[in-house]
């Protein structure tokens, strides 16, 4: 997908090499198949590390071999009530001319259907994305220490869930897993003791 250079509208490139304006007739022969959305490889790792009654588990994740469709910006020539999306910065002006994000406002059309953008292969981006699915701190306190009180075991732990990603291989700093909603970290404090 490119840009008329005059007006900022999108373009679209034929296979056999023409600048088209206009998809909507275009032959189902045209499609490019982008990749499968569901991970082709999991892989999963679960630790734990303990020394002298303090403990450390881990799960680590990957997922990858798949692809995602993302940030699918459209055509707006009238600007809409409340916030717009980042990538709306780079729009199309005659002063930035070198991006893929068509005009809006005076710049903008409205004679293009939203899903001729929305669904272009220019919003493909790899999912492979690596996580620590959730981080766990824990302390068993030594026997002699606990049996003065009563107890045969007492254990405290901490525990952090939904970590952001630690690599994703898209760039455009999306989580695949989420698709950019943002999942809440959660913390748990959790006390074990028996008698």
């Amino acid at each position: 997908m490119g840009h008329t250079e005059e007006v900022g509208q999108p373009l679209w490139w034929t296979s056999d090499g023409r600048e088209v304006d206009d998809i909507q007739n275009a032959s189902p022969s045209s499609l490019v198949y982008s990749g499968q959305s569901d991970p082709k490889v999991n892989v999963a790792l679960d630790n734990t590390l303990r020394y002298k009654g303090f403990s450390l588990n881990f799960m680590l994740v990957y997922y990858g071999g798949h692809k995602m469709r993302v940030r699918q910006y459209y055509q707006m020539f009238d600007l809409p009530f409340g916030p717009l999306a980042d990538f709306y910065t780079n729009s199309w002006t005659p002063e930035n001319t070198d991006t893929n994000v068509p005009g809006i406002g005076q710049y903008g059309t409205s004679s293009l259907q939203p899903s001729m953008i929305e669904n272009t292969d220019i919003f493909v981006q790899p999912a492979n994305f690596i996580k620590i699915r959730n981080l766990t701190f824990g302390y068993d306190v030594p026997k002699e220490f606990i049996r003065q009180i009563g107890l045969n075991n007492l254990q405290l732990r901490f525990q952090v869930n939904n970590l952001p990603a630690l690599w994703k291989k898209n760039n455009v700093k999306v989580d695949p897993e989420t698709l950019g909603i943002r999942r809440q970290v959660t913390y748990v404090l959790g006390l074990n003791f028996n008698f």
